[in-house]
């Protein structure tokens, strides 16, 4: 995964780099750090839900907003193949609001 400016919390949650012990772009490596007792990761709330041994931190405190596209070539962005990928990830969302505006 490429490193993304928006990515970089640390500032938004007031953490020093000096205190960082780790770091890594890939959500899936960090769920696997903090669930193997590692480290403390900051993911997304419909990530971190698959995994019941992850505990929130802080919840109340602590709010992170990031936004996600869904970004296609332009010829293939009304094909019913595509359409149908859009559909099922839109419908997805909606079944699991609850993940995704806390």
């Amino acid at each position: 995964m490429i490193f993304m400016r928006e990515l970089d919390y640390l500032e938004d949650l007031g953490v020093s780099r000096k205190m960082v012990r780790i770091q890594n772009s890939s959500v899936q490596a960090q769920m696997e750090a903090a669930c193997s007792g590692l480290c403390m990761a900051v993911l997304p709330t419909f990530v971190a839900a698959t995994r019941p041994e992850l505990v929130p931190v802080l919840p109340e405190e602590t709010r992170l907003e990031r936004h996600y596209w869904l970004i296609t070539r332009a010829e293939e962005q009304k094909t019913p193949r595509i359409d149908r990928v859009c559909d099922f990830i839109r419908e997805e969302v909606l079944k699991n609001v609850q993940l995704f505006n806390l």
